[in-house]
């Protein structure tokens, strides 16, 4: 059935007049059009009408990076090396009753923030079948690892049968990092990636611990990774993705980030970032080189928060660089417009024929050089979330 939402105004970033206001959503299960509330009326004339005109619109926030896996897990926090270290110390110590509890109740504690989109890392398939049952829309980075050639048959067989449990499941890939591969895990991440026409996430220099083991300087990191007998990459890493639909998350020490190509996105998650002692991202870097900015929570792993509005407000504190309606404006169009497409098939968020996703905000009352500021400092909970075109929340 066609259904006319009246909002007292639609945040739609296709627009260069972004706040649409008096406005309402035609819809369905996708989206028919935005346009005045009588004109809907006089065109939908069987419509059932919905009247949250005290209530902003916007596309559902979209969380580029998870970890829902490692949400039980104790960890250090303030340094990247003993973090990591803690990481897998810790890891076969986690009961899977109670976890499967925590990652249904972060799942909500997501949703409840405005979060209908979740990238979410699968490093040993925990988190599968929650999120195969579950409202909320993810795409699914398997995780490999193997950082020699001892460790990597293991792996193989391992990443293949959780690549395959769940058909339902938007199953992508997930190479960990520089400093966990050997030469021939990084060839079969890359070629699985390619044949199959799949998104690849991979963690890119997170810490300067990760830059300088990289560049074959001893350090803690390096010290520690030594009992796993590495083999140090000998590829030139990026060069791998220049083909592939690839988002590189954290970055935190890259400077000049002209060393990507136009088409992969960088996910940044600043809590996490500044819980495990890295830098923040080189922000002004990324975006004169016209790059997709992303921005994710991580997991409680390195965090204390899944809602996205706490990262959203942590982005604000750790970059004032930015004047602050200036911020507001690059990062809640990255939360909610700019890496949708990867959920709604190449559509833009809001636009004819996507799916009917969106959540309803309260309205501060600000104008439009105020408004994002306000709802980010403001929102803990939305009020309403619609997943095709069905009320969820």
């Amino acid at each position: 059935m066609i259904k006319i939402m009246k909002t007292k105004a639609i945040l739609d970033f296709s627009q260069d007049e972004f706040l649409q206001t008096n406005k309402a959503l035609v819809f369905d299960e996708e989206i028919i059009k935005i346009c005045d509330f009588n004109k809907a009326l006089s065109e939908y004339k069987n419509a059932q009408i919905i009247d949250k005109s005290e209530y902003i619109l916007s596309p559902v926030l979209c969380n580029l990076h998870s970890h829902l896996e490692f949400c039980l897990s104790k960890l250090y926090y303030g340094d990247f090396a003993k973090w990591l270290e803690s990481i897998i110390k810790n890891r076969e110590a986690i009961n899977k009753d109670l976890l499967s509890k925590e990652i249904n109740r972060q799942i909500e504690i997501l949703m409840q923030s405005g979060v209908g989109y979740l990238g979410e890392i699968s490093s040993f398939g925990a988190n599968l079948e929650i999120l195969s049952n579950s409202k909320i829309k993810s795409i699914i980075f398997h995780e490999i690892l193997g950082a020699n050639d001892e460790t990597l048959k293991n792996n193989i067989k391992s990443f293949e049968e959780r690549f395959s449990r769940f058909s339902n499941l938007n199953n992508h890939i997930s190479l960990h990092s520089p400093y966990s591969i050997c030469d021939k895990t990084y060839e079969y991440a890359l070629n699985f990636a390619k044949k199959n026409d799949l998104l690849i996430s991979t963690h890119f220099l997170e810490s300067a611990y990760e830059k300088e083991y990289l560049q074959g300087k001893s350090n803690a990191l390096s010290n520690y990774l030594a009992r796993f007998n590495p083999s140090l990459i000998t590829k030139d890493f990026l060069s791998g993705f220049d083909d592939l639909r690839a988002i590189f998350t954290h970055c935190n020490y890259v400077d000049d980030f002209s060393i990507f190509k136009s088409h992969h996105i960088i996910t940044t998650c600043p809590k996490s970032n500044r819980f495990l002692g890295s830098r923040a991202i080189r922000l002004k870097n990324l975006l004169a080189n016209d790059l997709n900015l992303s921005i994710g929570t991580d997991g409680l792993s390195s965090n204390n928060s899944l809602n996205m509005f706490d990262e959203l407000r942590a982005f604000i504190f750790t970059h004032n660089e930015f004047e602050l309606n200036e911020l507001a404006y690059i990062i809640y169009k990255a939360a909610c417009f700019d890496n949708s497409h990867l959920f709604l098939n190449g559509l833009k968020p809001l636009s004819n024929g996507a799916k009917a996703d969106f959540i309803l905000l309260d309205d501060f009352g600000y104008d439009k050089d105020n408004v994002l500021a306000q709802i980010i400092l403001r929102t803990n909970k939305i009020k309403n979330m619609y997943l095709d075109g069905k009320e969820i929340i």
